[in-house]
């Protein structure tokens, strides 16, 4: 069965169970097709699910600048035309005090404040992934919907994905006197669950739909 960490419904994995124990019964999927599915449907999900960030970080006034600025102005003039700068200027350009800061957010720790001049800085510039974070979550989401798509039964044991911020394991759990087949999908995106309010529950809902649905069709093309 797959596996997604978080905070998830009981009753919500009891359903997905059942959908997967019909579409093995009904459409005539081995063990391991049908779990791969399930785990597939659920990425299919969440890629679904996950927006891009803002394409430009925010960026705010500097408290400080309205009583420093003519102190930084006269200390970055000297400092520009190779003078010294006296000892009770020095702090501002040692502090860097700046009209703005850019506000960079970062995974479970503090937000860092990026000093700046200008509103239009190009650091408020969020590369887009993989070569950046904009659309981080939805990135990781779609290698794992690829690497699920493309996973044959033969597929060994093991990490199917092993990205920074998401894994999806293959492993056999002895549940029963039968071994069972799971994929284990963590997104280690600490902000997922804060960005998207029960995301996992609703992963688990929408995948376990799709499972039914896969069903009935099965059943309905047995019925013509």
């Amino acid at each position: 069965m797959p596996e997604v960490t978080g905070i998830l419904d009981r009753d919500s994995l009891a359903d997905l169970q059942a959908a997967i124990n019909s579409l093995i019964d009904y459409t005539g999927r081995s063990g391991h097709e049908a779990v791969t599915y399930a785990a597939l449907r659920l990425c299919m999900s969440g890629r679904a699910r996950a927006k891009k960030s803002v394409k430009r970080r925010d960026i705010v006034a500097n408290p400080e600048w309205a009583a420093q600025k003519k102190v930084v102005t006269i200390a970055r003039s000297l400092r520009k035309r190779g003078r010294p700068v006296p000892a009770d200027m020095q702090w501002v350009l040692d502090r860097n005090v700046t009209p703005f800061h850019i506000l960079r957010m970062r995974q479970e720790k503090d937000t860092v404040k990026i000093p700046s001049f200008d509103k239009n800085d190009p650091r408020r510039v969020i590369k887009d992934f993989p070569h950046g974070k904009r659309g981080l979550a939805k990135g990781l989401f779609n290698i794992a919907v690829g690497r699920l798509g493309s996973m044959k039964d033969s597929q060994a044991t093991g990490r199917i994905v092993d990205e920074e911020y998401m894994r999806l394991t293959k492993f056999y759990g002895q549940y029963s006197a039968v071994k069972e087949i799971n994929i284990r999908v963590q997104n280690r995106l600490g902000y997922l669950e804060k960005a998207y309010p029960g995301i996992g529950n609703e992963l688990i809902a929408k995948g376990t739909q799709a499972l039914v649905s896969s069903v009935r069709r099965a059943l309905d093309r047995k019925s013509n």
